[in-house]
Parts: structure tokens; C-alpha cells; sequence
């Protein structure tokens, strides 16, 4: 019996932000309850992390780990406590991915 050589995938991981579920509106003074869901778009497993920014006070949350293909990553906000401001608000998700020791941006989106 021979065992074979099982190689790493040559492609790399790719980050696409595929749901936002928040409410669309909220009172002033409300807490901010949600979630953010990444899928692995790419050809190989990876790392990745979900960077969350509350525009108005510019405020991060983040949420990592590793992906494989087709795999899903999902940032809560249950966690943290996050208030919705006075006036609208813009939450921002960017989609990462760790390339050589640094964090790349491959998709962003704003709710």
C-alpha cells in the first residue's frame, strides 16, 4: 500500500461579505444587534477576519478564523454593545484575508 502525497491547494482564499442582517431602522439610544456572514469565494483555505466599523465614531469589531472553500465566517454584534447614535447610521463590513503577514481587503460593504 503506498500512501499518497496530498499537496496544498495552489490558489488562494478569497473574501465576499454575503449577508448583513440588521434592522433598518432603530431609535436613537437603541443597542445595534445584528450579524455579518463571509464566505470563502477563493481556491484554498484561509485565514479571514470580518472587520466592523461604526462610521459615525469610527469604532472596529472584528471577528477571524480560518475558512475553508466555501466555507462561511459569521461577526455577531451580541457581543459588543454597540448604540445607535442620534442621527443615520452606517455600518461598514470588510471582508479580509491574511496575505503574508497583512490583511487584505477583497470586498466591503455598508448597511
Amino acid at each position: 500500500m503506498t500512501i499518497k502525497l496530498v499537496s496544498t491547494p495552489s490558489g488562494v482564499g478569497k473574501a465576499e461579505i454575503i449577508a448583513i442582517n440588521l434592522p433598518d431602522e432603530l431609535m436613537g439610544g437603541s443597542r445595534i444587534a445584528g450579524s455579518f456572514v463571509l464566505k470563502n469565494v477563493g481556491e484554498a483555505e484561509a485565514e479571514f477576519r470580518i472587520l466592523i466599523t461604526t462610521i459615525w465614531d469610527d469604532k472596529k469589531y472584528s471577528a477571524a478564523g480560518v475558512v475553508p472553500v466555501g466555507g462561511l465566517l459569521t461577526a455577531g454584534l451580541s457581543s459588543v454593545n454597540i448604540i445607535m447614535p442620534n442621527q443615520d447610521a452606517i455600518i461598514q463590513a470588510d471582508g479580509q484575508r491574511m496575505q503574508e503577514g497583512n490583511w487584505v481587503t477583497d470586498d466591503t460593504k455598508s448597511h
